[in-house]
C-alpha cells in the first residue's frame, strides 16, 4: 500500500501540498464546478470522522478525545458535537490548531 503523504515506507513519501502534481488518472475524480477546492479537500478527513463515529456507536453523552488538532482532530470535534457528546477533548501542540477545533465544536482544547 502506498499513498501521498505516507510515512510507511522509507523513504516517506512526501504529501500533496502542491500547486501541481502528476499522478495516476485512476486516482482522480473530477470535482464538481459548485464544489471550491477547500471543501473538496474536506472530503476525506470528513469521511474517516464519519467512519470513526459510526464505528464507536451512539456518543450522546460520551466523553471523545482526539490527539491533535489538525483536519481530522477538528471535523472530528464537529462530528462528535453533531451527534450530542458531552466532552470533547482535543489536544496539539499549537495553541492556534486548538482555536480552531474549539470553534469547530471541542469543549476543551489542551496544549500539550
Amino acid at each position: 500500500m502506498g499513498f501521498l503523504g505516507s510515512a510507511r515506507t522509507f523513504p516517506h513519501v512526501q504529501g500533496g501540498f502542491r500547486d501541481r502534481i502528476v499522478v495516476e488518472q485512476s486516482q482522480c475524480i473530477k470535482i464538481n464546478a459548485n464544489v471550491s477546492l477547500a471543501e473538496a479537500v474536506c472530503a476525506e478527513p470528513l469521511v474517516v470522522c464519519l467512519h470513526a463515529a459510526n464505528q464507536a456507536g451512539s456518543l450522546k453523552g460520551r466523553r471523545v478525545q482526539a490527539t491533535g488538532a489538525g483536519p481530522i482532530g477538528s471535523l472530528g470535534a464537529t462530528i462528535a458535537a453533531l451527534n450530542q457528546a458531552t466532552d470533547i477533548v482535543v489536544t496539539d501542540l499549537h495553541d492556534f490548531t486548538l482555536s480552531i477545533a474549539l470553534k469547530m465544536g471541542a469543549t476543551q482544547g489542551i496544549n500539550v
